[in-house]
């Protein structure tokens, strides 16, 4: 140092100092004890400091005064007001401006090396206005040196970092107040974490054995990630995330800065706010929390999950120990079709949280499925918070009078994975039915659902038995989609099946490949199909299903289903069933309405046969109406014919007309099918008719027919007559007796008769067969070849004496009358014919061709020698024996309308009489009836 010192009693002297880091510059002068130092200048470099002023120094009392004006830094301008004595100093600091370094003022006073970091490192500010500093200082008390100073100041945009691993407070303004050894800070729109801290403030006392920080959060905001990350750097731990409304927060932090302990005391408060809890986005009402250090007590809530679940919470938990509970009372749980009934009591869940095993504990519950309930008994599932792993006990579910089921497995909450094990006990529901007592299932999930039965699964679906071969079944969020796995329909259907079905554009797509209906007895298939596509569509409320291979549209409502087949051509290619019985033209429709039971189904179908008969003429077209009763079709044809088709099919009709030449050519065709299974037909008609032709027909009050193991057997009824028919293979037998005159009447419509019965019988194959036909007793009134006779008779004078005048009025009476014939290629032979009449006898053979219309007869008459042969003019066309007369007449041309000419006389050579008795009148249609193979499209 340089010093000059110079002062002269009276006078006014100098003090000069200066150093490299120090220069002073004053004036010394003592009047009266007092010792007067005005500094002009003073200037410390080293610290940036310049200043002036005056010292009084009372030597007499020991006193010292001062006022000095100080710039520091080239910062602050401050007046120091001081009084010392040798006990103590008190000072007072006036600003003169706002200082913009507090930091270097906050360095120069040497405060405790403790508290710099919170008075001078965590503090960031624009400026700061020291509105009043002030204090004493103790020089034989110095470690309270804290507690005499006073401070106040208001520091503009002030970041004040409490902690450096969290974002500090942010503030417009802020008040800063130092008393009694304590800092307060309170700052004016405040944030933090982009959080408005209302009226949140802080404070850190410094005469404590280790400082103390106080924060105490006073606002209206969120638990967002900021305010958890704050929580949890003090090993609060809160297991929920804010994302919608507000919190009203009153929460009060006091940390140890020393050891970084926290004693944590709040209250929050949310009217209406969005959380998220475990992956849960979960809506609160009313909620109270209450946060004791690290217990957390939620004594109020009410929490509501989408519009699936409402629920009043409470919570216990210990963050310290992580033990706790959550208390669910649910009032509300809706799922799609699923609801929780609540008419008793409301589900009650409990989820423990422990350090050793969290559990979920579930009280019994009722549920309605639809309109089904299902009763799920109390569980208790091991989870692990930290790995989001749920256990699930063995644990039995009911779903009444539908399914009752055993289900055991794991949850992976945090992978989003799952591995269920299944055990359905048994499972009815809307026409679907569990066959067997036990069904394993396996669920698994891995960014994908996989279903899967390692067994075979039998089930019914409206009575009919299915089967399906270890199905697997994945669910992604593109499509579902059914596994390539062989399926039993029945008794009679396999196939394998896989299906797709496009969430994104509501499209199914199943493929049926190797498709077969077959008869399980007799191993013969019906229908097959290598491949079937169908196509699956969701629209307008409705799901439409088509194929391209079957012809086939299927659609299904809330109102029921149909599937219509639009030609059975394109399934009757692929159907040896429908090949054998001809069922190849028409279409097909099969439905169900809602409230019915069975499945019905409508088909108008052109049928190449044409057994039945609409207004007595054969039809080919059949409107058919029916149902399907479990394993029984049954249908109506016609509006008057039933049929019922099982192992048997069993046919009814009343009023109706029956072909038999096409039941006849039918039956040939089923024999020359290839189809070896047989066919087993029963068949009743009441009050009907068998169709001969146009005009004719064999009436009937009942009909029965057989067709068995290829064999057709058939009986018929009229009043007392009675006829029986039997065809195996090639083969038959025909056989009638007792049939009246209304039968023949109906049956001969060329003619008409009066009383008498009718026997016949007619054995052979369909190509070549003999028959005789009898007539006992019986008037025939009108027939058009014995018309022609006597009308030719009466016109030539020597047959006069054959001529039956009364004939047109009162006909020809016939005591017996029959024929034998024997048929080849629509060729008859008629070897024997006979009448025998009181007037009259006739004599015959001959041939009908019935595919010509050609008829070639040789026919004798006979009658009884009496007074009247005298006066035959023409005696030598006659021949006479000792008691008759005769002649010969020749039939020919057309059979419906033969030609009649007189012959040389001579003898016919009949045949004798032990032949079944048969009719010489049956008509060209009759004939024509027994010719089993005419074509009758000539």
């Amino acid at each position: 140092f340089d010093i000059s010192f110079n002062y002269q009693q009276n006078s006014q002297g100098f003090l000069i100092v200066q150093s490299p880091t120090l220069l002073l510059s004053s004036s010394i002068s003592y009047d009266d004890d007092i010792l007067s130092i005005q500094i002009q200048e003073l200037i410390q470099k080293d610290k940036n400091i310049s200043a002036s002023g005056n010292i009084h120094l009372d030597l007499r009392k020991q006193k010292a005064f001062s006022k000095l004006q100080a710039t520091i830094n080239n910062d602050a301008n401050i007046t120091l007001f001081s009084a010392m004595s040798s006990k103590k100093m008190d000072f007072v600091v006036k600003s003169e401006k706002e200082i913009q370094d507090v930091k270097y003022l906050i360095k120069l006073a040497s405060l405790p090396q403790d508290i710099k970091f919170w008075t001078q490192d965590a503090l960031a500010l624009s400026s700061v206005d020291i509105q009043s500093l002030k204090g004493s200082i103790d020089f034989q008390n110095s470690e309270d040196i804290l507690k005499n100073i006073y401070a106040k100041a208001r520091a503009k945009n002030l970041v004040y970092t409490y902690n450096t691993k969290l974002d500090g407070v942010h503030s417009e303004y802020t008040d800063l107040e130092f008393k009694d050894g304590i800092l307060y800070i309170h700052p004016h729109n405040a944030s933090s974490y982009a959080n408005s801290l209302g009226k949140s403030w802080l404070k850190i006392d410094f005469t404590t054995q280790e400082e103390l920080l106080t924060l105490h959060l006073l606002f209206d905001g969120k638990l967002d990630k900021g305010m958890l990350e704050v929580l949890n750097a003090y090993k609060i731990k809160l297991p929920f995330l804010q994302k919608k409304g507000l919190v009203s927060t009153d929460l009060t932090l006091v940390v140890n800065l020393m050891s970084i302990d926290v004693d944590a005391q709040g209250i929050f408060y949310a009217k209406e706010a969005n959380f998220d809890y475990l992956g849960l986005n979960i809506d609160i009402f009313d909620t109270h929390i209450i946060l004791n250090n690290n217990d957390v007590q939620i004594d109020k809530m009410k929490a509501r999950y989408k519009d699936i679940a409402k629920a009043d919470v409470k919570v216990l938990y210990n963050a310290k120990t992580s033990e706790g509970k959550i208390d669910f009372d649910f009032n509300e749980i809706v799922y799609d079709q699923v609801k929780l009934n609540t008419e008793t009591s409301n589900l009650h869940a409990t989820y423990i949280i422990s350090p050793s095993q969290d559990l979920i504990s579930i009280e019994n519950s009722i549920w309605n499925i639809e309109e089904e309930r299902l009763t799920l008994e109390p569980l208790v599932l091991s989870f692990d918070l930290k790995t989001l792993h749920l256990n699930i006990p063995t644990t039995f579910i009911k779903l009444e009078e539908v399914s009752s089921a055993f289900v055991e497995g794991a949850i992976d909450l945090k992978n989003f994975t799952a591995d269920l094990s299944l055990d359905i006990l048994d499972l009815s529901y809307k026409g679907f039915k569990l066959s067997q007592s036990n069904s394993h299932f396996k669920i698994k999930y891995n960014e994908k659902l996989f279903v899967e039965s390692p067994d075979e699964l039998f089930f019914k679906i409206s009575g009919t038995e299915y089967m399906i071969n270890k199905p697997i079944l994945s669910v992604d969020k593109e499509a579902l989609t059914l596994k390539n796995t062989k399926l039993k329909i029945g008794q009679y259907s396999t196939t394998k099946i896989y299906a797709k079905h496009n969430f994104k554009n509501a499209k199914t797509h199943v493929s049926l490949s190797d498709f077969v209906i077959q008869n399980y007895k007799h191993d013969k298939t019906f229908y097959s199909k290598k491949k079937i596509f169908l196509a699956i569509q969701d629209e307008n409320n409705s799901i439409k299903v088509t194929s391209e291979e079957l012809g086939a549209t299927a659609i299904s409502t809330e109102q029921g289903w149909q599937v219509h087949l639009s030609s059975l051509a394109q399934i009757a290619t692929d159907s040896e069933f429908l090949d054998a019985l001809h069922l190849n033209k028409g279409d097909f429709t099969l439905y169900k309405n809602a409230n019915e039971k069975y499945v019905r189904f409508i088909s108008n179908i052109s049928y190449p046969y044409e057994i039945l008969t609409k207004d007595e003429k054969p039809t080919k077209l059949y409107a058919i109406e029916g149902e399907l009763k479990n394993e029984l079709v049954s249908f109506v044809v016609n509006k008057n014919t039933s049929v019922d088709i099982s192992d048997t099919i069993k046919i009814k009709s009343k009023d109706v007309g029956i072909n038999v030449e096409e039941i006849l050519r039918l039956s040939k065709s089923f024999k020359e099918s290839s189809n070896d299974d047989k066919l087993n037909i029963e068949a009743q008609a009441i009050n009907s008719y068998l169709y001969i032709s146009d005009s004719r027909k064999i009436v009937s009050q009942l009909i029965n027919l057989q067709y068995i193991n290829s064999t057709l057997t058939a009986q018929l009824l009229h009043e007392k007559g009675k006829a029986s028919l039997r065809l195996e293979g090639d083969k038959f037998h025909l056989y009638g007796k007792n049939f009246n005159d209304k039968f023949m009447q109906e049956l001969f419509y060329l003619s008409k008769f009066k009383g008498g019965s009718l026997d016949f019988s007619i054995n052979g194959t369909t190509d070549k067969y003999e028959g005789v036909f009898y007539i006992s007793d019986s008037t025939i009134i009108d027939y058009k070849v014995l018309n022609n006779i006597l009308a030719f008779i009466n016109t030539v004078p020597s047959l006069v004496t054959f001529s039956l005048p009364g004939y047109s009025t009162n006909g020809l009476y016939a005591k017996q009358a029959y024929l034998k014939f024997t048929s080849k290629n629509s060729v008859f032979d008629l070897s024997d014919i006979y009448l025998e009449s009181k007037e009259l006898s006739i004599l015959g053979y001959g041939n009908a061709n019935l595919k010509n219309d050609t008829v070639d007869i040789n026919l004798n008459l006979k009658t009884d020698l009496g007074s009247d042969a005298s006066k035959i003019p023409l005696v030598g066309y006659i021949l006479f024996d000792k008691e008759s007369v005769s002649t010969t007449l020749k039939i020919k041309g057309k059979l419906s309308d033969p030609k009649i000419e007189s012959l040389l006389a001579h003898d016919i050579v009949v045949a004798p009489l032990n032949i079944i008795k048969r009719t010489l009148t049956l008509p060209y249609n009759m004939l024509k009836s027994l010719n089993l193979d005419i074509n009758r499209s000539k």
